[in-house]
């Protein structure tokens, strides 16, 4: 005898499917029709009109606490989740008011195992009995029709082999054209997946391409070549934000990439490993007037790239760039030639960028940060920031480049930097005015945790920020 699903409730009001924390079956969470009809009579409300019982549900969400975030076993966890205990309460009045909450329960769904995603689309009766495509918009019935934001968190993607054709064909159908929001994620962390892996074919494809109202995608711990992101950020014409933990480049497939014209206008873009060249990262930037959040890999700062991204600096609030090609020890990054210019006139072309203070030159970044204004936050790293340049001369010069920065974030620096000590320096001589909030990552460059807070200028710059009144945080990594 197989075993239904099990509910459970998450922390911060959110139902997560798959989740071994309760041992309730989801079976419970609707009531008979017998039932349904008997709390009918028995209620003035089964009587009022469809749209005015969706404002009664809606209102009860808005003032008795936040939308579920994911779904699993609604019946029961009201009773450890009082913010959301009036509408699952509301629900289970009538079959008429548990239709009009259901947009507002199950709007966000988290899928936690392979099995669960499978379950989910069985359980909600996602799939209909007609011959036509399950991922048509009219042809979703029940509680799966509302979902918008679907998160899938799965701890492998080699499944059980008779669960595995199975679970392509759950994803194609959780894959829905109403959804907003999709997160997926795949573990362990230490090995990146490849995006065929969760989509291997050109249907699931199809179906992510064809998503007309998706704002927001996330790939944690997947891989995905940039032709097959960008011809699917072609049908998304509202997305916002892209967040991706890698991105791969094809020498042999970048004119096609070029070819595509992108109708998004993104607010968040951040990428954490890249292998794009420069050409391609412009041509991701290309049109991007609105950017927010950029945090971003580069392959080295040429004119291509300095120029592009000056484009977008007018709207950043928060910048996070990375050489790629840099290491610890480089006290700049060499830019190539262009052979199609003359030495005077790639001599003109950086000039705005050539930015001397006392003798010193600086970095390419800050060259940039000085011609325009530098964002509310920024990430210092290594790769941007070279330890020669830590030196009370040198952050002086760093630091009249950023004079707006409210936050500073300190990111893979190893121990031996003299970094904080600098920095330090700098905040007791008031040269950083509008600094608010100081982050230092505990993280080396070369990606293990060390203790390397614990040297002379980390505490000096705990010190000058306590002395100052500026926040302080130690990130996890």
């Amino acid at each position: 005898m197989s075993s239904s699903p099990r509910a459970s409730m998450a922390p911060g009001d959110c139902f997560v499917y798959g989740s071994k924390r309760a041992r309730l079956d989801v079976q419970r969470s609707t009531a008979s029709s017998s039932d349904d009809k008997e709390l009918g009579q028995s209620t003035s409300l089964v009587d009022l009109p469809a749209d005015l019982l969706a404002r009664v549900a809606g209102w009860t969400r808005a003032h008795y606490g936040k939308s579920l975030r994911s779904l699993q076993g609604v019946a029961y966890a009201a009773h450890s989740a009082p913010r959301t205990a009036a509408v699952l309460a509301l629900g289970t009045t009538c079959k008429r008011l548990r239709s009009a909450c259901e947009p507002f329960i199950f709007d966000k769904l988290t899928l936690e195992t392979a099995q669960a995603i499978v379950q989910a689309v069985k359980e909600l009766r996602g799939l209909s009995t007609t011959k036509k495509s399950p991922t048509s918009p009219g042809m979703r019935n029940g509680p799966l029709k509302h979902v918008k934001e679907l998160s899938i968190k799965l701890e492998t993607v080699f499944p059980l082999s008779p669960t595995r054709p199975r679970l392509f064909a759950s994803l194609c159908t959780l894959i829905a054209p109403q959804l907003t929001s999709l997160e997926v994620h795949i573990g362990p962390d230490y090995t990146v997946q490849p995006f065929a892996s969760i989509c291997p074919n050109e249907e699931g494809r199809k179906a992510l391409s064809a998503l007309p109202n998706l704002a927001r995608l996330q790939l944690g711990n997947i891989g995905i070549w940039l032709h097959e992101l960008a011809e699917m950020m072609h049908g998304w014409e509202n997305l916002k934000a892209l967040h991706v933990d890698l991105i791969r480049g094809d020498c042999t497939r970048t004119s096609t990439v070029l070819g595509i014209v992108l109708k998004c206008r993104l607010r968040s873009l951040r990428i954490k490993t890249s292998s794009m060249t420069n050409e391609t990262t412009a041509w991701l930037l290309k049109g991007q007037s609105e950017l927010e959040e950029l945090a971003l890999p580069v392959q080295g700062f040429d004119e291509r790239i300095l120029a592009s991204l000056e484009k977008v600096m007018a709207s950043l609030k928060t910048l996070d760039l990375r050489d790629m090609w840099a290491d610890h020890k480089r006290t700049a990054t060499p830019r190539k030639p262009d052979l199609g210019k003359s030495k005077d006139a790639a001599s003109a072309d950086d000039e705005r960028f050539t930015v001397v203070d006392e003798g010193i030159e600086l970095p390419p970044v800050f060259r940039m940060l000085k011609a325009n204004s530098c964002p509310d936050a920024l990430h210092l790293n290594p790769t941007i920031l070279p330890n020669a340049m830590c030196t009370p001369e040198g952050i002086s010069a760093i630091t009249a480049s950023m004079l707006e920065v409210e936050t500073l974030s300190f990111d893979a620096f190893p121990s031996s930097s003299s970094v904080c000590s600098a920095f330090a320096s700098a905040i007791r001589d008031d040269e950083l005015p509008f600094l608010k909030h100081v982050e230092v990552s505990g993280r080396t460059g070369g990606g293990k945790t060390k203790a390397s807070t614990q040297g002379k200028g980390f505490k000096e710059l705990q010190s000058a920020c306590k002395a100052r009144n500026i926040a302080w945080t130690l990130a996890s990594e």
